[in-house]
């Protein structure tokens, strides 16, 4: 399923409100944003808009996502009646120290957030192309620390790979393995992995290269190893679709 991408165009037409609830009563924070865009699993329905009377929230235009907002330009509270200006002054300033969780501790609980947008917006169709094939497919990884390196190499069962832009193989072999990384655009998979190899250092201890067994890459960076190459193989017969447009 093609994604679509639903971007403002104005300057200061994407409005957040975030509300906080604290038994009955409900405070808001409104964050404005220059920019905004959101992407969406089918078209957002836009058939009852008016950019130039109405604003929308986006989460009531379809399934959302992702988003992203851009640039803030202002931020403020709106407070209900029963709580004095001494009060919310504080309350500010403990969210301004420590966030959603300075409030959690003064009971005030974050229940809610919307997004708003106004004037005109931009919907565009985001295209994927798909790239299959029967054959298995392996990704090999390198990593380093200091001296060492550390390969994983990952078969998966099958080619299933999405481009965001239509990938150039004219020169695809079938009889030779070709390495997708190289074509340097963004690229996923999504394929059941069937086996896995390491290879480690010869002096890697033994808990050492077990640990990297049990973790994955984000824990491999904080211990300060560097992924330095990435490959993406794949042989045999492949086709080559994309998104219908519409």
């Amino acid at each position: 399923m093609s994604t679509w991408k639903l971007s403002t165009q104005f300057k200061k037409s994407c409005r957040q409100i975030e509300y906080f609830k604290k038994g009955e009563l409900v405070a808001e924070r409104e964050i404005g944003w220059r920019w905004c865009w959101a992407r969406y699993n089918g078209k957002p329905d836009l058939s009852d808009y008016n950019s130039e009377t109405q604003e929308v929230e986006l989460y009531e235009l379809g399934d959302v996502i992702d988003m992203e907002q851009d640039d803030g330009c202002w931020d403020d509270w709106s407070w209900p009646e029963g709580v004095d200006v001494e009060e919310f002054e504080r309350l500010e300033d403990i969210y301004n120290e420590e966030g959603d969780e300075g409030l959690e501790n003064e009971g005030w609980v974050l229940d809610d957030t919307e997004y708003w947008v106004s004037g005109p917006l931009e919907v565009v169709q985001e295209i994927k192309w798909y790239l299959d094939g029967d054959q298995p497919m392996v990704l090999v990884e390198r990593w380093t620390k200091d001296d060492l390196v550390v390969e994983q190499r990952k078969t998966l069962e099958t080619t299933h790979i999405i481009f965001e832009e239509e990938p150039d193989i004219s020169g695809y072999d079938p009889e030779d393995q070709f390495d997708v990384k190289s074509l340097n655009i963004y690229s996923a998979y999504e394929t059941e992995k069937i086996s896995e190899e390491w290879e480690f250092p010869e002096d890697m201890p033994t808990k050492e290269q077990n640990w990297f067994k049990k973790y994955h890459w984000d824990k491999w960076t904080k211990a300060g190893w560097t992924n330095v190459n990435k490959q993406l193989w794949i042989t045999g017969e492949i086709t080559l679709t994309k998104d219908e447009e519409e």
